[in-house]
């Protein structure tokens, strides 16, 4: 994948692995560790945007929304030490777990306990890097990430070969939020044919202060195409 690890990094790793598979089996962080293609999808996967030198500046601040089981950001941590990682969850026992592991691993990193649309607005502007590896559609994605990210900062979002069905309402959702979404990029993961991309987006301006909306709303009424409130523009309908 051209990644170059620093050294220590593949014992990290390995105890990072030992840790999620003991957690695992008390509250089921992850359905992925026990697949024959476990390394491969939760670790090679998390490490992609690695592959192109020019999405994570050096010593960046970068913010993983919705961590979970911590990918792709314990992996961004463990390899790029410059990088200060936040990791973002909702729920408590997931972030207990992230900060047990960020003290033992030594990582430049912090769990924190937050909802993505109240973190959002508390640190508003802060982060160089927003990574995002979920199934919510781009529009939503990008409505959790902008209100976090500099002007000039990046959100990097994990999808699959289907993203192209999501560029249109994406699109509108960047002119409302005041970022313009970059060419896709292909991702090669080793072994794999899974078609996954990278959809990167750059904050051009500071995000309007109106978004994020409260929580649940980005995710019920998603900016872009339909919903209850909508105005024309161009070929369809659009939530503003």
């Amino acid at each position: 994948m051209g990644v170059s690890l620093p050294p220590g990094a593949p014992e990290r790793f390995a105890r990072f692995d030992s840790m999620l598979r003991l957690e695992n089996a008390k509250q089921n962080l992850t359905r992925d560790i026990d697949a024959p293609d476990a390394v491969a999808r939760l670790y090679l996967d998390s490490l992609a945007p690695l592959s192109f030198p020019d999405l994570i500046p050096q010593c960046a601040r970068v913010v993983d929304i919705g961590s979970g089981a911590g990918f792709p950001g314990i992996p961004i941590a463990i390899a790029r030490g410059d990088a200060h990682v936040a990791l973002v969850d909702a729920l408590g026992k997931r972030v207990a777990f992230l900060a047990a592991a960020v003290a033992e691993l030594y990582l430049n990193a912090q769990a924190i306990h937050s909802r993505a649309e109240a973190f959002a607005n508390e640190r508003r502007g802060q982060f160089d890097v927003a990574l995002i590896r979920a199934v919510a559609p781009l529009n939503v994605l990008l409505e959790y990430a902008s209100p976090l990210l500099k002007p000039g900062g990046m959100l990097i979002a994990y999808k699959g070969p289907g993203v192209a069905e999501e560029l249109d309402a994406a699109a509108r959702a960047a002119e409302i939020l005041k970022a313009e979404w970059l060419p896709i990029r292909p991702v090669e993961i080793p072994g794999t044919n899974w078609g996954h991309v990278l959809a990167c987006a750059i904050q051009k301006h500071p995000c309007p202060s109106q978004y994020p909306r409260r929580d649940g709303v980005p995710e019920r009424k998603p900016l872009g195409y339909g919903g209850a409130h909508t105005i024309n523009h161009r070929a369809g309908n659009y939530i503003i």
